[in-house]
C-alpha cells in the first residue's frame, strides 16, 4: 500500500498549530477581521506565516474535495471501499475482472 504523506506526528503539530498559532490573538488580521486558521482555509495566499499549512490545505481539499462544492478523488474511492466492504460483509461475491470482461461481451455491440 501507499504510505500516507501525513503521519502522527504531523497530525500532532497540526494539532498544536491550531491551538497555539492559527487562533492566537497576535495573529489575528484586524484589517479583515479574521484569524489565521480562517485566512489559511480561505487560502489567502498573502499570509505571511503558515505557508506549509496553507500548501497541506490546498493537498487535503485536492483529495477529498471542497466542503459543498465538487467532491474529489477520496470521496469516491471511500465509498468505493465502503460499497466493497458492505459486499464482503452480506455474503455477496465481489466481481472480478473475469466477471467484468463476460459482462462487457454480454453487452449490445454499439454499447462495448
Amino acid at each position: 500500500m501507499i504510505d500516507p504523506s501525513i503521519g502522527h506526528e504531523e497530525i500532532h503539530d497540526l494539532r498544536r498549530w491550531r491551538r497555539n498559532t492559527a487562533h492566537a490573538a497576535d495573529n489575528y488580521d484586524k484589517a479583515l477581521d479574521e484569524s489565521l486558521a480562517r485566512r489559511v482555509c480561505d487560502q489567502d495566499f498573502a499570509l505571511p506565516i503558515s505557508a506549509f499549512q496553507g500548501a497541506l490545505y490546498e493537498e487535503i481539499v485536492g483529495y477529498i474535495g471542497e466542503l459543498g462544492k465538487e467532491n474529489g478523488p477520496g470521496v469516491y474511492l471511500c465509498m468505493l471501499a465502503l460499497v466493497m466492504w458492505f459486499m464482503v460483509q452480506s455474503g455477496v461475491s465481489v466481481p472480478t475482472q473475469r466477471d467484468a470482461g463476460r459482462a462487457r461481451n454480454a453487452l449490445p455491440h454499439r454499447f462495448s
